[in-house]
């Protein structure tokens, strides 16, 4: 696969780990949920992983795009972009 195609995977798998850890914590969850939406303690621990993992595979994504050495900076570039895009969906998403 060519650089472009791994660094759109990486920043995709980081937006969506970004929103399972989101989806993880009581605020956002009540906040996309409702209000009195009940998140189980094993529903939260199956995000958390989740969203540990998808930022694994961003960025394992990230250091085949660009090798060991850039692909660190890669990375942070693409957690920065996937962290902004999930702060403005949960800030302009209509609530529940």
């Amino acid at each position: 696969m060519s650089a472009v195609v791994w660094a759109v995977v990486s920043l995709v798998a980081a937006f969506g780990g970004f929103v399972a850890l989101s989806l993880a914590m009581d605020r956002h969850h009540e906040q996309v949920f409702g209000r009195g939406a009940d998140l189980p303690r094993r529903r939260r621990w199956a995000l958390r992983l989740t969203g540990t993992g998808a930022l694994g595979v961003s960025l394992a994504a990230s250091l085949a795009a660009q090798g060991p050495t850039q692909g660190w900076v890669l990375w942070c570039g693409v957690l920065t972009v996937a962290a902004v895009g999930q702060v403005l969906a949960l800030t302009y998403a209509p609530h529940a």
